[in-house]
């Protein structure tokens, strides 16, 4: 994203925490994961929801996008890494208390993200690989949890 882009050339660090929706919500809804599937209006209302929690936990210098079809990324220019980590521990928690009624069932949303703050000299794609594969550890280790991802 230019803005990524933007603050990668900056002399402060930026952070980007990766947080993508807690695919078992969208795969139920789609009946993925042998459940008798709810649609893709109940997926896209729990990634609208998440949306919301996302926009509502950011300042406005800070920004979010949707980059894959569950994924989010967001880029918190001038925040230091550990500031980073708590807004998404405060995000995985916020997301946490939501339950989503779908069509006979109720489900409660969880959020995996992935961490990693701009090491100086570090190029933009080797900040996303970072923060990708802290999201893949978050996942790995049982979702629903922050990781940070390791320096460069």
């Amino acid at each position: 994203s230019a803005s990524l882009a933007k603050h990668c050339r900056g002399p402060r660090p930026a952070a980007a925490p990766a947080a993508p929706h807690d695919e078992r919500v969208a795969q139920q809804a789609r009946g993925e994961d042998g459940a008798a599937g709810h649609g893709r209006e109940a997926g896209d209302r729990a990634l609208q929801i998440l949306t919301r929690v996302l926009t509502a936990s950011l300042r406005t210098t800070d920004h979010v996008g949707r980059v894959g079809g569950e994924e989010f990324l967001v880029v918190l220019p001038e925040t230091p890494l550990d500031g980073a980590f708590d807004l998404a521990e405060r995000i995985r928690q916020r997301v946490s208390t939501i339950v989503v009624r779908l069509p006979g069932t109720t489900t409660r949303l969880t959020v995996s993200l992935g961490v990693a703050g701009l090491q100086s000299g570090e190029k933009r794609d080797s900040l996303l690989a970072r923060a990708e594969r802290a999201l893949v550890a978050a996942k790995r280790g049982g979702r629903d949890r922050v990781e940070l991802a390791p320096a460069a």
